[in-house]
């Protein structure tokens, strides 16, 4: 019998419950033997309960008071989304690439969890603030400016949009916004005073959404996006796209590379009143920056 929404839920912070007390036995507990955890921002693929094991030493070597806090978690099915906040003290090197700074490090992350019939997690796909970390670490040039406190999201009280509901309306938004231009269609769906905490310095409202998606959809002309895995509940949404385009125009500061890119972002949207009241991403940007050769004539000595 497939796991009921709760049970998904239990498992999912029982996992991070325990990983936050160091318990790495936890993952031979919680894993099936197929496990496979999909890479990202510089990461590698890992296999088996063991590899993934393998990966928390790695980062408790560095943090060892490494902890996750779940700030939101999203079930649907076989899927489980959770949302959160990592620190921990910098008291050992990093991975070969950041001796001991001693200082507090945090970064956001958002993983999505997927249950095989016995109940065990078989596949996981996550993104996380790389460049963040990066730049706390000292590997990456640019002071590290933390982000300022969102401002309070709007009330917008109204029917209630079930799971079904919102997935369907957040494939249309993808659709429509992303994939065909139609920014206008953010106006419809977005509150004017919807915020994205995880972006707190950008406009609320569409205008925020309008500006990143001509800014994308300028630097890569054939960009397109696809929903990966999405899940569900009564008004809230959250999904992990694939994001595919050649560099044909300025991006963030850097000049056309003529560079084919993908990468991947996780996104929750909640909404009130049929309209989104407040939305989190947590795109690959680490990973896309490497693949359009940021800080490859720094590695080869130029």
């Amino acid at each position: 019998m497939p796991l009921s929404r709760e049970e998904l839920r239990t498992r999912t912070l029982h996992l991070y419950e325990e990983a936050n007390k160091g318990n790495v036995d936890i993952f031979a507990e919680a894993l099936a033997p197929d496990f496979i955890s999909y890479g990202g921002a510089g990461m590698q693929d890992l296999y088996g309960p063991e590899g993934f094991a393998g990966l928390y030493r790695t980062f408790l070597k560095a943090f060892p008071d490494l902890t996750f806090r779940v700030d939101d978690l999203i079930v649907d099915g076989d899927l489980a989304l959770a949302r959160g906040t990592l620190g921990g003290t910098h008291e050992g090197d990093f991975m070969g690439m950041a001796p001991a700074t001693n200082e507090y490090i945090s970064w956001t992350g958002s993983a999505f969890f997927r249950f095989d019939d016995e109940g065990l997690i078989d596949r996981r796909w996550q993104d996380w603030d790389g460049v963040a970390v990066m730049q706390q670490l000292g590997i990456v040039p640019g002071p590290y400016v933390p982000k300022p406190p969102a401002p309070t999201p709007p009330t917008n009280p109204g029917r209630v949009m079930s799971g079904t509901e919102v997935k369907d309306t957040l494939a249309e938004f993808i659709e429509r916004v992303w994939n065909k231009g139609d920014l206008a269609y953010a106006d419809e769906l977005f509150h004017p005073a919807a915020t994205s905490p995880s972006a707190p310095d950008l406009p609320t409202g569409a205008t925020a959404v309008k500006q990143l998606a001509g800014m994308v959809r300028t630097a890569f002309p054939d960009y397109s996006m696809r929903i990966e895995q999405i899940v569900g509940e009564d008004d809230k949404v959250g999904a992990r796209f694939v994001q595919t385009g050649t560099h044909d125009g300025e991006f963030m500061g850097l000049s056309p590379t003529g560079r084919s890119v993908e990468w991947t972002e996780t996104g929750i949207l909640r909404f009130e009143g049929g309209k989104v009241v407040e939305s989190w991403y947590e795109a690959d940007i680490l990973g896309l920056m490497q693949q359009l050769g940021v800080g490859e004539e720094v590695a080869a000595g130029g």
